[in-house]
This record gives structure tokens, sequence and C-alpha cells, in this order.
């Protein structure tokens, strides 16, 4: 690997985030002055200073996260996040323009805030379907029987816990050790808690009182987002706002 990134412009990483750091290590310092080093872990943690303080002088840093997966046939539309990680660098706007001139859509994070954002986007949607499917093995439920009598809200959930049990079991396990998601799931778990009290107290005001809460935190914060979006884009369509369940069909979410 020190001799194939010793002469390239480019050295992009992808392995199992348990490896990330360890490869890095290994070849960063052996890069050339002027050449970019990427890695495409969906948890960062301590990845991105392990670049920035093992590659060598000259050598610039991104960090990027694809929010797709290997099974997207059409990655038109989709977005790929970047983490710059040195600053002044000229490979960013070039990185950008290469996955945009493709059809991507980019943003720019800090790792610090992606792993954040991570934390609820992947991490709590994950944990949530992996807990209602391992929560269905009861064996007093026959999961293909309930397909013939699904409503349109199972039928999708059921989707998205079928494309998620098909993949890697370890990546997803990975995915959860993001030291933010945590966090996310105290406040996951305490709310499930916390609603089965109300039902359990057959307290239907409190419940609906909880889902109203939500329901305003919601319109508002949409309506922030909108507000913001009309400042800068005379039409008001929010970005990235469209249909993308045909694309997704036995793909990584």
């Amino acid at each position: 690997m020190v001799d194939a990134v010793s002469d390239s412009d480019i050295v992009f990483v992808s392995v199992p985030i348990e490896s990330t750091d360890g490869v890095i290590k290994d070849i960063s310092a052996a890069m050339k002055n002027g050449s970019i080093l990427m890695e495409i872990a969906s948890v960062k943690g301590d990845i991105p200073m392990t670049m920035k303080q093992n590659a060598a002088k000259g050598v610039e840093v991104i960090s990027a996260h694809p929010m797709f997966g290997p099974n997207v046939t059409d990655p038109k539309g989709e977005l790929i996040v970047l983490v710059p990680v040195t600053e002044g660098g000229d490979w960013l706007q070039g990185t950008r323009s290469i996955f945009e001139d493709e059809g991507l859509e980019t943003e720019l994070l800090g790792f610090e805030e992606h792993d954040e954002m991570m934390a609820v986007i992947r991490g709590l949607t994950h944990f949530a379907y992996i807990a209602i499917g391992t929560t269905l093995r009861d064996p007093d439920f026959d999961v293909e029987r309930s397909r013939r009598y699904m409503s349109p809200i199972y039928e999708a959930m059921m989707d998205n816990i079928d494309r998620i049990l098909a993949q890697n079991p370890e990546m997803y396990a990975r995915i959860q050790m993001n030291p933010d998601t945590e966090r996310v799931h105290d406040i996951f778990i305490s709310q499930c808690n916390h609603l089965t009290d109300l039902v359990w107290k057959n307290d239907i005001d409190g419940f609906i009182e909880e889902m109203q809460k939500a329901a305003n935190h919601f319109k508002e914060a949409k309506s922030a987002l909108t507000e913001q979006y009309k400042l800068k884009n005379p039409t008001g369509k929010l970005p990235r706002e469209r249909d993308k369940l045909s694309r997704y069909k036995n793909s990584e979410i």
C-alpha cells in the first residue's frame, strides 16, 4: 500500500470502520505533496484527527460519507457529505465538482456535527427498525401472514426492516457504536417508557399531548427551514424534497 500511495494524486480509503485508523496510519505519511487523502467511514469519531495528524506535509485531507447504499441504481440526486479536515486546500472544490458533475448533491459538515447528525439519521433510525425486527421474532407472531393485511405505513416499515436486516450486521453494529448514539438511545428508550406508561395508565389526554408536542415541533422545524430557504431560492422549494422510494429497493438506508 505504501508503494501504491507514494506516487498517487488521490488516495481513497474504503475499508471497514474498525480498520480505517490503522490503514491511514500505515499509508498517510508516504503520500506526496499536493495529493489528497479521503476516507468513507459512516462514523467519523477520531478518524479525521488521525488523518490530520498523520498526513504528510502538503497533503489535503477530506472525509466523505455517501448518504446512500451501494445498491442504489442511479446516484443522481443523492447526497454525499464532505467533511474538510485541512483548511485552504485546492482539492475541495474540485472534489465537489466531480461529484456534482455526476448529478450528486454535496454538503459540507464539521466532523463533530457529522457524528451528532448521524447519531439520529443513521443511529436512531437503524436502532428503531432493528428493534422492531427483533421484536417480531416472537414465535407467536406470523410475519409473513401479516403481509396479507398490510396498511401503507406497515408496508413501508416492513420494507425498511427487510432492507436493513438483509445487509451486513457488523456494519450496522459499528454505526451504533458512534459515541453520540448512546445519548440518543437513552432519550429514545426514555420516551418509549414514558409513552408505555401513559398507555398502561389509560391516560389518553397525556398521550394526545405528547403527540401534539411532537407534531408542533416538526411543523415549527419545517416552517423555519422553509423561511430560511425562501431567502435563497425564490421558488421556495425545499432542498432534497423528492420521492426516492423507487431507487431504494434492496439498498441500505
